[in-house]
This record gives C-alpha cells, sequence and structure tokens, in this order.
C-alpha cells in the first residue's frame, strides 16, 4: 500500500507550488500589443489561465498595467502566439485562428465562423438517440451542414462531411476555401506545430527509502532503509504548441541502483550474531506524465504526474553473519540470501518543475516522488519510495 502520510504530503507540496506559480505569474509579462481604434500599441501582456476571453492585462511602455475587458479594447496578442479579438460575439474575446474571404474563430470547445459578416456558430453535443431498441449518445453533425453551405460557392459538394470538430481540421479547410477563392488570407499560430517531439537526456540524485512492513521471520531487517544514488537515462515529449500549449505527455526510461546496508546485532542466550545486511536494487523505471505548463515570463512551472512501472534485474538481501561467544570470540562467519523481490512493479509518481529554452535546446529542472505499491514474498513486504532533483536537457 502507498503511505497515505506521504500521499498527501506530496500532494500538499505540489499544490503549494502551484499556487505560488501562479501568484508569482500575474507578475511576468511577454512581448504582445493591444488593438485600439485600428491601432496596434505594442507592450507586455500577461495571460490570465481561464480568463483569457474575458480580461486582457496591459503593461504599457511606461510601466502602467491596464486591464481591458472585450468593450474597451478591440483585440490583443502575444507576440509569435495567440491573438484575440472582441467583435465576434458580445461580452467577450475570440481566439483568431484564420483571417480571410471566412474567417475561423474560437472559443474554448466552441468555434465560429464568419463570412461576409455572417457569423455562425458550431458546436458539436451529444444528444439521445434510440437505435434497434436501445438507448444511447451520438454527436450531432449539423455544424457540418453549416461549414457546406459556407464553403459550396467554391468547394466542391460535401466538402466538409469527413472534416472532424477539432482545430486542426477546421483550418485546413477554411485554408481550402480561401486558396479557391483566391482570397488574401492569414493563419494565426502558423509557426506553431500541430505535434512537436522533443528528446531529451535525464539525470540527477535520487533519495530512496525501503520500509519494511513486516518480516517476521526476518529479525535481521531494520525498519527501514535510506540511501542516495545516481540516476540517468533518456526522455521523449509529445506536445502540440498550437492545439495544447499548456499540456504534454513525457516518457522517462531510467536506470536506477540503489544499495542499501546496515548493521544489525542479535543476542541471544550468550551468543551474539552480527548481521552486515545489504539490499540491492537495480532496475529500470518507466515514469508516463502528464504535464501541465505554468508561464511565468521567460520561463514555465510546471506539475506533472503518472503511473511508473520498475523492472528490476536485481532485487535482493544479502547478509554477512558473524556470530561470537561470550567474550568476543568468533564461532562462525557465513552468508546467507534473506529474500529476492519481485521482477517488476507499478506505483505512481507526482512533481513539479521549471524549463527555459535556450534557443533549440530546452532545459528543465524537477523534483519528482515516487510511491510503490507493497513489494512482497512469503518472508517479508516492503515499500520502496524514492524522491529524484533532476535536470532533463532536450531539443
Amino acid at each position: 500500500m502507498w503511505s497515505l502520510r506521504q500521499l498527501v504530503k506530496s500532494i500538499l507540496l505540489v499544490c503549494l507550488f502551484l499556487c505560488f506559480s501562479q501568484v508569482m505569474g500575474q507578475d511576468h509579462f511577454n512581448d504582445g500589443y493591444i488593438i485600439v481604434s485600428g491601432q496596434k500599441i505594442n507592450g507586455k501582456i500577461a495571460i490570465q489561465a481561464g480568463e483569457e476571453f474575458a480580461i486582457c492585462v496591459f503593461k504599457n511602455n511606461s510601466g502602467e498595467i491596464l486591464t481591458h475587458g472585450p468593450n474597451d479594447i478591440e483585440g490583443y496578442g502575444v507576440k509569435e502566439g495567440r491573438h484575440y479579438v472582441s467583435s465576434v460575439i458580445p461580452e467577450s474575446f475570440v481566439e483568431v485562428l484564420v483571417t480571410g474571404k471566412i474567417s475561423l474563430y474560437k472559443k474554448n470547445d466552441k468555434f465560429f465562423l464568419k463570412k461576409d459578416e455572417e457569423i455562425q456558430l458550431l458546436e458539436s453535443k451529444l444528444v439521445e438517440v434510440t437505435e434497434d431498441g436501445k438507448i444511447g449518445k451520438k454527436e450531432t453533425s449539423k455544424w457540418r451542414g453549416v461549414v457546406n453551405y459556407l464553403v459550396s460557392d467554391c468547394l466542391k459538394s460535401g466538402a466538409a462531411n469527413s472534416v472532424e470538430f477539432k482545430e486542426q481540421s477546421l483550418t485546413k479547410i477554411v485554408i481550402a476555401y480561401n486558396k479557391c477563392a483566391d482570397s488574401e488570407y492569414t493563419v494565426y499560430k502558423e509557426n506553431l506545430p500541430w505535434t512537436k517531439l522533443n528528446f531529451g537526456l535525464i539525470g540527477g540524485a535520487a533519495f530512496s527509502r525501503l520500509k519494511v512492513i513486516t518480516g517476521a521471520t526476518l529479525q535481521t531487517l531494520s525498519d527501514s532503509y535510506n540511501t542516495v544514488s545516481p540516476f540517468f537515462g533518456f526522455s521523449v515529449k509529445l506536445s502540440s504548441p498550437r492545439a495544447y500549449s499548456r499540456l504534454e505527455a513525457q516518457l522517462d526510461v531510467i536506470y536506477n541502483n540503489f544499495n542499501y546496508q546496515e548493521l544489525n546485532v542479535i543476542q541471544q542466550a550468550g551468543t551474539e550474531s552480527i548481521y552486515d545486511v545489504e539490499i540491492k536494487q537495480t532496475f529500470i523505471s518507466l515514469p508516463l506524465s502528464v504535464k501541465w505548463n505554468i508561464p511565468i515570463g521567460s520561463f514555465n512551472a510546471f506539475i506533472q504526474g503518472g503511473p511508473q512501472i520498475n523492472f528490476f534485474s536485481a532485487f535482493e538481501a544479502l547478509a554477512d553473519i558473524e556470530s561470537r561467544a561470550s567474550g568476543g570470540v568468533v564461532v562462525e562467519r557465513s552468508g546467507e540470501l534473506l529474500f529476492e523481490g519481485e521482477k517488476s512493479r507499478v506505483g505512481i509518481h507526482i512533481g513539479a518543475g521549471a524549463k527555459k529554452s535556450f534557443g533549440k535546446t530546452q532545459t528543465e529542472i524537477f523534483i519528482r516522488h515516487y510511491l510503490g505499491t507493497e513489494h512482497s514474498n512469503l518472508s517479508v513486504i516492503m515499500t520502496l519510495s524514492n524522491t529524484q532533483l533532476g535536470i532533463r536537457v532536450g531539443v
């Protein structure tokens, strides 16, 4: 079982880190602009997570910080990033994806198409349907009819029938229409890829703890063992900077080698037995993380978590035993294999860190805690946990 105390402590630490990052992030701005009366005014923009459609926090060149709503400005944007306008729907900003004869906008999970001053809402809903006497839910496709209607004067009939209700798919058909209509058009975030793979090296120090839950037949074991050991490996990260800039998935392959050692002395009927116990663990860990990024000025903070599986090439406890009679005379020396652990085990990990890009190289520092499930055999039950302090360098 996982230690409830450890789990709660780790979650609280990560939550405190997230709250601190959010507060600090409010004081950091990125290069951007606002649009007022058709004029672009350069300055700094602070994107407020979850509030980008409601407010714009702008710092002008004099250092004055102003908060604008959709009724105050025509739009705003971040350099080489997202652009928002207030002219599409009342009392709200929307993100601009494509502008041209047909323009495409987005707000949360809804899209808007604009053609000749006509604005159409695209919305996908799950509705209850009955088929063969069975009740189920099905996605509505009315939005496809709207798209087909708007592009029918140039693209072939039914051009939207194969389009998905996704930003990438809708962007493609809007671009295709504007090309067909020989219209000038602009694709925002064009420099951001839909998918991006980042390969890197990872390493650092792991502070590991092996806790013995029960070992009634093994009096030679202590209640717990602690050690510090380096770790290293490689890592691959998948992201979609264009669609979900804050979300990433990461898989690490890490080599670990832990050695725990302790002396135990057992007194029995005039005989003293000294057990020099060494527990060896050599394994490959595969943590799979979901990472959430929090922009803070020129770098990003992040939190992460997910499952982890460990594959052990060695997990055993050895004891060198020295028995002494009264007076300290050595009467026997021997070696003993106390137990062998399982070859694989699963657990969970959570962590937090910060990252910054230097050209094409991205550097991360992180702290990550692993909580393992029980290792057990006929003689002993124990849990493994470790905390990693590490660095990842990727391209």
